[in-house]
């Protein structure tokens, strides 16, 4: 499987979910308060995912990607409602793994900070909106396939309690 650059989006909805379940990438240190902030450590957050990223596709090609200038979007059906409903925390959880997929062959994952935060944010979601999502076989969280890895804005959420239920 070839190594893709993650969109910004995806990458905005990770960090999103972050923010609304409070994590910061060091458990011992909490968010921050204030919108100045929330902003800053959400922009660091997603600076330290996106080089991640940049990382294992500069190696996987052979060239040398420029550092990400990134910068917080907040997804606004997950930020206005303060909490991640389950339907929406199951595309988050597609997009996670999709993004650990295509960060995972660098050689400096399994010991980075961003492995640690989606391993967290990952963590947070099977004991939090996900404890009581159907499982299929082998515990497999049901649906799966029905959602987007590469999300993006554009994809949104809409219908996504529908493609649940499906």
């Amino acid at each position: 499987m070839a190594t893709v650059l993650v969109s910004k989006d995806t990458i905005d909805l990770l960090v999103s979910a972050l923010m609304i379940l409070g994590l910061s990438p060091d458990p011992a240190k909490p968010l921050p308060t204030g919108t100045l902030g929330v902003t800053h450590f959400a922009d660091g957050i997603g600076r330290e995912l996106s080089d991640a990223n940049l990382d294992a596709v500069s190696l996987a090609e052979g060239t040398n990607l420029p550092r990400s200038t990134y910068r917080w979007q907040p997804i606004l059906e997950i930020s206005l409602s303060y909490l991640l409903q389950p339907a929406v925390a199951l595309q988050v959880e597609v997009a996670r793994r999709h993004y650990v997929r295509n960060c995972a062959s660098h050689p400096g994952w399994e010991l980075s900070q961003a492995r640690q935060i989606v391993a967290r944010l990952g963590e947070s979601l099977r004991k939090g909106p996900l404890l009581r999502w159907p499982r299929a076989g082998h515990g497999e969280l049901q649906g799966l396939r029905n959602y987007e890895p590469a999300w993006t804005r554009e994809i949104g959420f809409a219908g996504l309690q529908a493609k649940a239920d499906a």
